[in-house]
């Protein structure tokens, strides 16, 4: 299993669609296909309505869960696993760099 370093990880939501497994708060294991792009990904009536509070947790990552069509958050440290979507060759990669 892989994960891509943390500010990899926040460029790489900007413009895709990136699967995140990690453990959640209760001890559950979750898988989320997630993203943060504004542009082509989420619907408007999704899109956030003003600036909203920073967490001052560098580690809290807000993302859009595509599958759940609702905004949702985690904690990078607890993350177990990342890919991302390659839609050049229709698979999963652990990278878009690798």
């Amino acid at each position: 299993m892989s994960v891509m370093p943390l500010n990899e990880l926040k460029e790489t939501l900007k413009t895709n669609i990136v699967e995140v497994t990690f453990t959640k708060k209760d001890g559950s294991e979750r898988v989320m296909k997630a993203t943060q792009d504004l542009d082509n990904l989420i619907p408007r009536e999704k899109h956030p309505k003003g600036v909203g509070k920073e967490c001052k947790n560098p580690n809290i990552v807000s993302v859009f869960d595509t599958e759940k069509g609702e905004w949702r958050s985690f904690d990078f440290s607890r993350v177990s696993e990342t890919k991302v979507f390659d839609t050049e060759k229709g698979i999963w990669r652990s990278s878009l760099l690798s």
